[in-house]
């Protein structure tokens, strides 16, 4: 992935300004915390979104804060129609439903 260091002492690292949003991670170099973005929101399906330098994590889908136990529940495939439908958002999951798309 691409790797961009900018004065302020943050890191890019695979990042797309997307027009619903940034997607990739940044990671501030003054204190090592680490944040995962998915279009402007914080979101990782591979462990937590928000990492800290002293190790506290964060989990977030969709921008939405989860337990890490939820977490882990809500990415295993078994629940993945409920992934789709926090991603979605319910008007659309609904419209996806009704058409027989899922």
């Amino acid at each position: 992935m691409p790797k961009e260091i900018l004065p302020s002492g943050l890191t890019f690292v695979g990042f797309e300004d997307q027009s619903n949003g940034v997607t990739g991670i940044i990671t501030d170099n003054s204190n090592g915390s680490t944040f995962h973005y998915n279009t402007g929101k914080l979101h990782r399906t591979d462990g937590p979104a928000v990492l800290y330098e002293d190790g506290f994590k964060l989990w977030f889908l969709y921008g939405k804060n989860c337990t890490k136990e939820m977490h882990k529940k809500l990415t295993t495939s078994s629940n993945a129609e409920l992934l789709l439908l926090m991603g979605q958002g319910f008007d659309e999951y609904i419209a996806t439903r009704l058409k027989g798309e899922l």
